[in-house]
């Protein structure tokens, strides 16, 4: 059932996490460590892109894990990178139609709704260097759409945001100088 109000805007409020992957670095990695961490709708930064992305990618669909993790291991392996990836395992249950469902169990972490990652993915595996550049120096920021930082937290590019509530511009906490020196994605639900 789905409820309308007359004259009203409502929207549906959930995590956004901003993913920021550097046009270029000073140094790549030899070694790596992927862990599995919790990225849900909490205001975080420092975040390690390396568990971000295989958190995201080992835990979204049966679909991603199955693309997205083996290009991962290629990515490191032909670039002389050793890497180090957390155990987890995959339980399954059969639909009543014969499908089989593959998940990964929350307890291994998450990315609040991880399958709005796959654009992300898709334009990152396509280049080996992409990938580098985001496990060396990404950046991720999670947060959500409930509080009045929201649109503060979005845009980073603005030294001074409007603050409806006090009715004038103030700083921008988020505000990051060199915010052009990255391509940034933004995924909201």
């Amino acid at each position: 059932m789905k409820t309308v109000r007359y004259n009203t805007f409502e929207t549906n409020s959930s995590s956004t996490h901003s993913l920021a992957v550097p046009k270029k670095v000073e140094h790549i990695p030899s070694d790596v460590r992927f862990h599995f961490g919790d990225f849900g709708w909490e205001l975080e930064d420092g975040i390690d892109p390396a568990d971000y992305l295989y958190t995201g990618i080992v835990t979204g669909s049966q679909e991603i894990r199955e693309k997205y993790l083996p290009k991962l291991k290629e990515v490191m392996e032909r670039n002389n990178i050793k890497a180090k990836y957390a155990n987890y395992e995959v339980s399954s249950y059969k639909l009543e139609d014969g499908t089989i469902y593959c998940y990964v169990d929350s307890n291994y972490g998450y990315v609040d709704h991880g399958y709005e990652l796959e654009y992300f993915l898709e334009w990152l595996f396509e280049d080996d260097d992409r990938v580098l550049r985001f496990i060396s120096d990404g950046l991720v920021f999670t947060g959500n759409d409930n509080d009045d930082e929201s649109s503060f937290f979005i845009n980073r590019n603005k030294k001074d945001l409007y603050d409806w509530e006090a009715g004038e511009n103030r700083p921008n906490p988020y505000y990051m100088e060199n915010c052009d020196d990255y391509d940034w994605f933004y995924k909201g639900n």
